[in-house]
This record gives C-alpha cells, structure tokens and sequence, in this order.
C-alpha cells in the first residue's frame, strides 16, 4: 500500500451552522468514476485475485492528495461493496424502484445516537422509512444513501433510499469543522419516505463487510496524515533542525509504517478469508 506523494494541502476553512457549505458536485461526479476502476474488497468478490489492498491504497492515496475528496469516495464504495456482498449472499434488491442508474451517489448512514430515532414499518405498498437518522454525512450532496433502521424493538435492516425524495429532509447543521468544513454531517428527517430493504433483520451488521468497511475508513485516516509526515520532514531538514525535531519525526514516521503494515496485513487476511468463503 503505497500511496502518491501528496503534491500540497487545501487550505481548510472554517464552518458554521449559519453558512451552508458549498455542494460537492464535481467531486461527487469524480467519485461515481472512480468507483469503476477500484476493485471491491475480499467478502464482496467472484475472483479470487487478492484486491483489498489495492482498494485501500486507492482509499489512502486520494486522502493524502485531498483528504475532503477520499472522505466522499469512502462511502460510495462501501455502499457499492455491501451491493456486491448482498448479491453473493442471494439478496435481491430492487434498485430501479429507487431510480439508480449509472450515476447515482450513495452515502451510508448507520449511527445511532441520542434521542433520535429511525423506524421502518411496511405498508401495503412497501416499506417507508419514518423518523429522524443522525450524523449523515454529504446528505445533501449524494443522490441515494444506505441508511438502518429499527424495524422492531430490537432489531435493525438495512435500507436503500433516494436522497431526491421530498419525504427526505437533511438537516443543514449545525456542524462545525476544521479540516473537513464541506463534509457537512447532519440528521436527516424522513417522514414516510419509500425504501428498500437490503437483506434481512440483522444482515447488514453481521456480514463479513461490515467489518472491512471499517478498515476502508482507517485507510482514509492514514492517507490523510500523511501530509502530515511530509510537513515534518521537511522540518526536520530544515537548516538549524536539532535532535528533538528529527526525534519526532522518527516518531511519527515509525507510527505510520506500523499503521501501513498493519493495513496490508490486514487486507491480505480479508482477500484469504474471502477466497475460502467462496471455496465452499
């Protein structure tokens, strides 16, 4: 897992409730092609070509060049990977009901928190969705989302949801962030929005996937501070740089060599656990 060599840093800006970020288009539209060209991860593949590694250092190579633009294109392909696996485990989900088509976006909203609350309940025309989700990022920039929900006391599924559908209302803030000011993270309302269940009660946070897609996101955090690293090499090369500046800097890179090889250890134990899936 080799990332480029970040070329520079955005310089960030600082958000408020008040001030709306702008829409992320152009980058929404480079993530739905990226997404073409960056394999899926070992629990949601038919070969048996190890690939994970390679998804993730895609994952982190767009982190360290602008961490904003990896944090959009992490969650469009964790919803593409859990498509795949649901697909390998037999589901069948009917996404043209939905209206997804080629370029569609997708975010993936599983957070539970607070007092909000999101209820699924089925109707003679399908399931809807009622209820406030929280802490969903880009809601108002991506065109569908997966998004859980109770559909009982105890049990959550997971859902498939047009983020276009007037019964969806993301929430503008407040958020207010540093390094991430146009990743706007929000409650979404949904009051008798249409859905799609993917799965059944439970399937989603069962499935091998769900762990991988975590690891996906570790994989945008160390890309994302690698930058950091550079800043502290080149200060540690600096003219008059003492002992203490390249004492941190063996620091920080011995710790983002141990988080590399922690990653591709573990991506080639997700690629094996995959390919024995399919064996039996």
């Amino acid at each position: 897992m080799t990332p480029d060599s970040p070329r520079g840093r955005s310089p960030t800006r600082r958000a408020t409730s008040s001030a709306p970020a702008p829409r992320l288009g152009a980058t929404i539209d480079w993530a739905v092609r990226s997404a073409a060209h960056i394999p899926l991860p070992g629990p949601s593949r038919n070969a048996t070509d190890a690939a994970t590694a390679e998804r993730w250092s895609a994952l982190a190579t767009a982190a360290a060049l602008e961490l904003g633009a990896a944090r959009v294109l992490e969650p469009h392909l964790d919803a593409l990977a859990t498509f795949a696996e649901a697909r390998a485990d037999g589901i069948a989900v009917d996404l043209a009901a939905l209206g997804v088509d080629e370029d569609a976006s997708w975010g993936v909203y599983a957070a539970e928190g607070g007092a909000a609350r999101l209820t699924a309940r089925q109707t003679p025309s399908g399931w809807v969705l009622e209820g406030t989700k929280p802490s969903c990022s880009l809601a108002q920039d991506v065109s569908h989302a997966l998004v859980t929900a109770w559909s009982g006391e105890h049990d959550r599924r997971l859902f498939a949801v047009s983020m276009r559908d007037a019964a969806v209302s993301p929430h503008r803030g407040p958020w207010v962030a540093r390094g991430l000011s146009r990743i706007v993270s929000a409650p979404v309302d949904f009051t008798a929005a249409s859905a799609v269940p993917v799965g059944d009660d439970g399937w989603y946070l069962r499935r091998a996937g769900f762990a991988v897609g975590g690891m996906g996101v570790a994989a945008v955090w160390w890309g994302g501070a690698l930058p950091l690293l550079a800043a502290l090499r080149a200060g540690a090369a600096r003219e008059g740089a003492d002992q203490i500046a390249q004492m941190l800097l063996g620091e920080a890179d011995a710790l983002s060599w141990s988080a590399r090889a922690t990653l591709l250890e573990n991506a080639g134990r997700v690629d094996a656990a995959g390919a024995a899936e399919r064996r039996r």
